[in-house]
């Protein structure tokens, strides 16, 4: 079962800085072993370069984010292909883009040991980006907002998705399992699969109706999703289902938020 990863914080004194609540660009930020810093996202006029392998008219800025991050465990944590990163922008969420760029994260990294590199992508308005890392746990992903204000607790269906709950489920899925797909191309359809989404999304809300247990909706989607061979052990799958899950009260039975919110409670 996906849980929260524990952040680490401290407590301010008199003398020191007040802690840091919330991600920010160029602040450390702690969440399953490893530290990032995600600095000023460098911006490219535009991502005309792409031309023929993205629609440039829906994306035509470029940002690139350079990541720094440190291991502050005793042992080597798998890097490449355990961290996803995202972006949603405007109205759409981004295009990952290749960078270009000779310098790649690495598999392992080493106890107390630093890597950087660059992601890029090619967004809707480089102003406007929510920058998503999803942490090698199973874990809530690390957001940094740029330019956008956080919105503080969901909506029936969330402005940026539209009015219709279904069509927003819909979307929040989509968007969360991007990474995923980044990955492992052969759960696109999965994604694809706008009716197949919805039916998944209205069993969960029927299962939270019947009291079943977190435990269990987890493993009903699990069963439920055509899963590609070597993602079943990946934890963006893990952090892609509690997505899933969590977004169905937020749009397709918000009568049930309260159950959602004892349980993100509860995994503190």
């Amino acid at each position: 079962m996906p849980v929260e990863s524990s952040i680490a914080s401290t407590s301010p004194s008199a003398d020191s800085e007040p802690a840091v609540e919330s991600p920010q660009l160029g602040v450390p930020w702690t969440a399953g072993g490893l530290e990032f810093t995600v600095s000023e996202p460098e911006g490219v006029p535009s991502a005309e370069r792409w031309e023929g392998t993205i629609d440039t008219e829906l994306y035509p800025d470029e940002v690139i984010f350079p990541i720094l991050v440190t291991n502050t465990t005793d042992e080597a944590i798998e890097v490449a292909g355990s961290i996803g990163f995202d972006t949603f922008s405007g109205t759409h969420p981004g295009e990952y883009l290749s960078c270009e760029s000779d310098v790649l994260p690495p598999s392992r990294l080493q106890p107390g040991r630093s890597a950087e590199w660059p992601e890029c992508f090619a967004v809707e308005n480089a102003d406007d980006i929510v920058f998503t890392i999803y942490p090698p746990d199973d874990g809530p992903a690390i957001d940094y907002f740029i330019g956008s204000p956080r919105v503080d607790g969901p909506s029936e269906a969330p402005s940026n998705y539209g009015d219709d709950p279904q069509q927003a489920y819909v979307l929040m899925v989509q968007d969360a399992g991007e990474p995923l797909v980044h990955e492992y191309p052969d759960f696109a359809p999965v994604l694809d699969d706008n009716e197949g989404i919805v039916t998944a999304g209205e069993e969960m809300c029927t299962q939270i109706d019947e009291g079943m247990s977190l435990d269990a909706i987890y493993l009903e989607t699990y069963d439920y999703l055509e899963i590609p061979a070597g993602a079943d052990d990946n934890m963006l799958l893990a952090n892609f289902i509690w997505d899933m899950i969590l977004a169905a009260p937020e749009t397709l039975c918000p009568e049930h938020q309260d159950v959602v919110d004892e349980w993100e409670a509860s995994a503190h």
